[in-house]
């Protein structure tokens, strides 16, 4: 079987956070993703779609709660400044 390999975008803040909170678990942000991967091909996102958070944003989504950030370079500064 030939692996692939897959590509993500996120904040520099978010990458390096999550790195140290997985350094810290003894785990590679690598080794964590390809562990979801296969947790969701495996057993479905079920666990992660109920999440509180998931559940919160689907509310506040259905509910009009949600903020327009406008262009991807608009989308870039928000989201560094969380």
């Amino acid at each position: 079987m030939k692996d692939k390999t897959i590509s993500i975008r996120v904040s520099e803040q978010i990458a390096d956070k999550a790195k140290r909170n997985l350094e810290n678990a003894g785990i590679t942000v690598s080794e964590y993703l390809r562990m979801a991967l296969i947790s969701a091909a495996e057993n479905g996102v079920t666990d992660l779609l109920n999440s509180p958070e998931a559940m919160e944003a689907k509310y506040d989504t259905e509910h009009g709660k949600t903020k327009d950030i406008g262009t991807l370079e608009d989308y870039k500064k928000w989201s560094d400044s969380l």
